[in-house]
């Protein structure tokens, strides 16, 4: 009877582990203090607030997919991260790891751990006892801290600087107008792409990838001079550092920015 007693109790306990806790409340939650309409309520958990991983994907630009157990969000800056669903395990570029709090299934809603998604983003949380708020920070001016230009956008002083620069390889600076160039190509198959841009501390990181001509298809031999210019508007004290979206390294590693003249 004993030995019942103690598989029962062994199973419960199992269970009471795998299954989701119940939701204690609705979380209420604002960006830089203003409030967000998400199409999932935010919910709180043993006082951890869990957001909906569409809400979440789509406020940071990301992709999110699910296979199996497993739930990856693909961020614009190129890194991913992973869940376990409705277990502590989670990770970073496929390095995992078991935090307290992971991913978890609530009324066939898959939900994601807010503080640590946003953390693992760039971005920093906080809690407001006062209107009883989550509230993720953004660095000001990060909707609109890197813009890429057309032509028809510069005054002639850019332009003139935009033709000085644009065969050189690397990236080149005119006060907050700045020239990403990959130099001299053998067709117009190559070019340059931002696929993201992410706040750390006090840097933003521009990702740009290298594209390569399409397999099967012909291109005139033509020489080429790939380029991207953006206006880049930085709060106080920022700085910004571009990277190869592929490799993460530095874009055009021992390159340095240089400014105009």
């Amino acid at each position: 009877m004993k030995w019942k007693k103690a598989v029962a109790c062994a199973v419960g306990l199992q269970l009471l582990l795998t299954v989701p806790a119940v939701a204690d409340v609705t979380a209420k939650i604002t960006v830089n203090g203003h409030a967000v309409q998400w199409k999932h309520e935010a919910i709180t958990v043993n006082q951890r607030t869990y957001a909906a991983a569409a809400d979440v994907s789509e406020f940071l630009q990301a992709a999110w997919k699910v296979e199996g157990n497993t739930g990856v969000l693909s961020l614009p800056s190129n890194r991913t991260l992973a869940f376990k669903l409705n277990t502590g395990e989670v990770a970073v570029d496929g390095k995992w790891t078991t935090i307290e709090h992971g991913a978890r299934e609530y009324n066939g809603t898959v939900y994601l751990p807010l503080r640590w998604v946003i953390e693992q983003a760039g971005l920093s949380i906080q809690w407001n006892p006062t209107t009883k708020e989550v509230d993720i920070v953004k660095p000001k001016g990060d909707d609109d801290a890197f813009k890429v230009l057309e032509n028809g956008q510069l005054s002639a002083e850019e332009k003139a600087f935009v033709q000085k620069v644009k065969e050189q390889r690397g990236v080149h600076n005119l006060g907050d107008l700045y020239v990403i160039a990959l130099g001299q190509a053998p067709n117009p198959g190559y070019g340059l792409k931002v696929t993201g841009t992410e706040w750390s501390l006090e840097q933003l990181k521009v990702y740009v990838k290298q594209t390569k001509p399409e397999p099967g298809r012909l291109y005139a031999q033509v020489i080429t001079y790939p380029y991207l210019v953006a206006r880049v508007k930085l709060p106080p004290n920022t700085t910004i550092q571009f990277y190869d979206a592929d490799t993460k390294q530095p874009l055009f590693e021992q390159q340095k920015i240089q400014p105009g003249r």
